[in-house]
């Protein structure tokens, strides 16, 4: 279980909890960008609303300076935890292009299609009884017949 402390003297519904749990149980959470009163800059913050004696309460996390992103609001109900939600707020902020990068790199590294192609070389070669001339000689490739050639789809002679 961890702590997050955080906090915020401005807020509309009065009650702000300067600690929450990860795993505790929360109502909503909300990122928008508000002008920090000692800078006067646009910020981000994370507010999210958890339960206190029977009551809303409010978190408030200052995310740093606001860029280009779009405000969201991500309704719990208390059906998610405050580290699920915080889950989904990260990947909505990361959006849909991240995960596209991210799956494009994952591909590119992947061997399987040219290791797939020098397969069905190597086997077309063996069915085919084709030789390899070398440096020392020959090397021709008898595991195959022209029946079972035929038979395994290849009707060239």
């Amino acid at each position: 279980m961890k702590l997050l402390e955080a906090s915020h003297d401005n807020s509309p519904l009065g009650i702000v909890v300067s600690t929450i749990h990860e795993d505790e149980l929360a109502y909503r959470l909300t990122e928008i960008n508000l002008v920090r009163p000692p800078s006067y800059q646009w910020h981000r913050y994370q507010i999210i609303l958890v339960n206190r004696d029977d009551s809303i309460a409010e978190w408030w996390d200052d995310l740093g300076p606001s860029g280009s992103i779009q405000q969201f609001v991500i309704p719990s109900y208390w059906e998610h935890t405050v580290a699920e939600l915080r889950s989904i707020a990260d990947d909505t902020r990361l959006g849909d292009s991240y995960w596209f990068k991210r799956s494009q790199e994952l591909q590119s590294e992947s061997t399987m299609i040219p290791e797939f192609l020098e397969q069905y070389e190597e086997r077309w070669k063996i069915i085919n009884n084709r030789s390899v001339f070398g440096y020392h000689g020959q090397k021709q490739r008898n595991g195959y017949t022209k029946l079972k050639r035929n038979h395994n789809g290849n009707s060239n002679s």
